[in-house]
């Protein structure tokens, strides 16, 4: 679907809708929004003359400078993509300039079988002006688990093809799973990402992967904004102090550690709430510590995690509180220390996503799940989480879709999304997976999704995307 300008004749946006629900829009110039593989669908084929090969560019790989909902909304509601990106204070998209620094060109290769828990893997890179700054592999057995491995040089392996002309190659052992691996590899410079590149291996025995270590459970709730003038509510002149965010990330942060606790060696949780908030989380192979959800606990916390972490843990993140969304397409989350004196400002202490919190979250391996309730503050959101979760390949959950508020529960005293989800990760019947006798993502997201949208009248309707693996037997 195109919609036009009838006065001046210009498209403004084309829409294109998948019978799978995935979406995308975009301006002719080229900025896009969508739903989590939304950047899959729209690209551009670059010819390089008639005897040379053209190279075909997904907007994912460079969603980092298209991937836009602020100029998306602007273009509509001025009718003209063009005005819209000049209120941006940028300028058309010219593909040809963005691939000044294009992104880098892979293949991989590994051997047919693998031993010992590990395998090689072999990636061959196109000589770039830009250097490959990370490099992100991801291993994912027979049934869909997925997880981000870290990459180890080693020594090339026998049987490897030799580079192309103009290539570099480099090999890394990775883990693995038992059986066979599909092995899918990323790779990001200052121009944004490679395609995926894939190829699969098959590990006899049992592999590393098959051991699950620690769970890393970050449960983030702010109630008080002591630094925030009364600038909510319908009329912007009520506080911005919350009531159930700390119980909820108190609330997870139990589940979690109960739930999925025993199916790892350890469970380290560190909440993240008010001083009022009370939490029960126990057990012989948990460590809780707890502090004030400010933002410089947050980031430690994430960093603490990033540098820990590894292939055969798991990490759960979870955020409560307000976030909103801020000119140049930046979504912020507000922690307990903000401080802004008029609600025209951004103020001091704001975390940005895509800044701050996004960089952190790529680093840790393993498996990784997000769970984001921070739609309370004029039904703000962040509309590119779910798009860069499945770029990044971690599971996120988000609490609301379009610009819906997050409803509460007074009797339960939570949030419909924690209280939901909570009772879906218990084993509530309609979240298990009767196939594995456990819940796992698949189960739990529709579950969450279903009976959310049910308990408010249909106002609310949580998202998620991801890959499946069991959460809780």
């Amino acid at each position: 679907m195109r919609l036009w300008n009838l006065k001046t004749r210009e498209l403004i946006v084309t829409f294109f809708y998948g019978s799978d629900g995935e979406w995308v829009m975009w301006t002719p110039q080229g900025y896009y929004t969508g739903s989590a593989k939304g950047g899959e669908m729209v690209g551009w084929q670059v010819n390089h003359g008639p005897e040379h090969e053209a190279d075909y560019v997904r907007g994912q790989q460079l969603r980092k400078a298209l991937n836009r909902p602020d100029i998306i909304d602007a273009a509509i509601r001025l009718a003209s993509a063009s005005d819209a990106i000049r209120q941006a204070g940028l300028t058309d998209v010219s593909v040809s300039t963005l691939l000044a620094t294009p992104p880098p060109k892979i293949h991989i290769w590994a051997p047919r079988t693998a031993f010992a828990g590990h395998g090689t893997i072999v990636v061959y890179a196109a000589a770039s002006p830009q250097p490959i700054d990370r490099l992100d592999v991801l291993i994912t057995n027979a049934r869909g688990q997925e997880t981000k491995v870290p990459s180890v040089p080693a020594r090339m392996p026998e049987g490897a093809p030799p580079p192309f002309p103009g290539e570099s190659a480099a090999a890394y052992a990775v883990p693995l799973y038992s059986g066979v691996n599909d092995i899918r590899v990323v790779a990001s410079n200052a121009g944004g990402d490679s395609a995926p590149a894939a190829t699969d291996t098959t590990h006899n025995g049992e592999g590393a992967l098959d051991r699950r270590g620690t769970l890393y459970v970050l449960a983030v709730g702010v109630d008080d904004y002591p630094g925030m003038p009364p600038s909510c509510g319908e009329k912007g002149r009520e506080s911005c102090d919350l009531r159930y965010a700390g119980a909820d990330a108190a609330l997870f942060a139990a589940a979690t550690a109960e739930r999925m606790g025993p199916q790892h060696a350890q469970a380290i949780v560190r909440l993240l709430v008010g001083p009022k908030v009370a939490a029960q989380i126990t057990g012989a192979h948990v460590t809780l510590s707890r502090d004030l959800p400010t933002r410089a606990n947050i980031l430690s916390a994430l960093t603490d995690i990033a540098a820990r972490a590894g292939a055969s843990d798991t990490t759960a993140l979870f955020m409560a509180g307000h976030g909103e969304n801020w000119a140049g397409g930046h979504y912020h989350l507000l922690p307990t220390d903000l401080a802004r004196k008029d609600r025209r400002e951004l103020g001091a202490n704001v975390l940005d996503w895509q800044d701050d919190v996004l960089p952190l979250l790529v680093k840790i391996a393993g498996r990784r799940m997000l769970f984001l309730d921070a739609c309370h503050a004029a039904s703000a959101r962040n509309r590119t989480l779910l798009n860069e979760a499945n770029a990044s390949s971690f599971t996120a959950f988000q609490a609301a879709s379009g610009d819906q508020p997050s409803w509460e529960f007074a009797k339960e005293a939570h949030g419909a999304f924690t209280y939901v989800l909570v009772e879906g990760l218990g084993g509530a019947k309609e979240a298990t997976d009767p196939d594995a006798h456990a819940v796992t993502v698949y189960s739990l997201g529709p579950y969450v999704k279903r009976v959310v949208q049910r308990r408010t009248n249909g106002e609310q309707t949580p998202e998620f995307t991801g890959s499946d693996f069991v959460l809780a037997r």
